[in-house]
């Protein structure tokens, strides 16, 4: 793909650890994903070192970042962030985090080196239990299926969630 052909492609990235409950979402949401979207869509999973991210979404005009949240906010709440507009709120994604740096200095770090893309966009669902060996809660799988719906309808049109 050249670089002018990715500039017009999304790129879907799902963040998250499959041993640590409620913090394998994004990854889930991710592998869903993979069927069913268009062509000009890639779906990507990031279980490591979320530095790597910067050089995954680069090239990419659009990109959307799926995270667990640990807020303190209702277990399932569906957060969204425009990531160019302003920075994720501090304390959104911390705490609960099973990576190096949380999402959120990750994005700020690529908005100091001018790595951001042209569109950023993250959807952080808030987590329950992120204990080693639990399963995913049955309120984030919820919280889950919409992004899904939502990212599967309108591919660029977030759900009816409140925009912070």
């Amino acid at each position: 793909m050249t670089t002018s052909d990715h500039h017009t492609t999304k790129l879907i990235i799902g963040i998250g650890n499959d041993q640590r409950g409620d913090d394998a979402i994004g990854l889930e949401i991710a592998r869903r994903l993979r069927s069913g979207l268009p062509t000009a869509t890639t779906v990507h999973e990031e279980t490591g070192d979320g530095l790597s991210l910067l050089d995954t979404w680069d090239g990419f005009g659009e990109v959307v970042l799926i995270d667990a949240a640990c807020s303190g906010s209702t277990p399932g709440t569906i957060s969204r962030f425009d990531a160019i507009a302003r920075a994720i709120p501090e304390g959104t994604l911390r705490g609960c985090s099973t990576h190096t740096m949380s999402m959120a200095a990750i994005i700020e770090l690529a908005r100091a080196l001018g790595r951001l893309p042209p569109r950023l966009t993250v959807y952080a669902i808030e987590g329950r239990n992120f204990e080693i060996g639990a399963t995913v809660t049955p309120e984030v799988q919820a919280a889950a299926r919409e992004v899904e719906l939502s990212l599967r309808r309108e591919p660029v049109t977030p759900p009816s969630v409140a925009v912070n």
